[in-house]
């Protein structure tokens, strides 16, 4: 009987397991397809091939910037 319940507990355990990591391959996939369709909605939606590129480089420009120093003042 415990022998029974051992080997329960493992087949429960390995199945946990192998769920969760598949659901995380499967969170990554849709995230990247995610990603791939609103590419190509933002490709037919383009007025133009050149407004959109233009859009894409705005985008890469604005990432590639370094935040602005933040000052801040106390009162004393």
């Amino acid at each position: 009987m415990i022998i029974l319940g051992c080997t329960c507990i493992t087949i429960t355990a390995f199945y946990m397991h192998y769920d969760k990591e598949r659901s995380d391959s499967f969170d990554k996939e849709r995230q990247q397809w995610y990603e791939e369709r609103q590419k190509l909605i933002d490709r037919i939606q383009a007025p133009s091939f050149d407004h959109l590129k233009h859009q894409e480089a705005k985008i890469i420009k604005a990432q590639n910037e370094q935040p602005k120093e933040v000052v801040t003042l106390e009162v004393v």
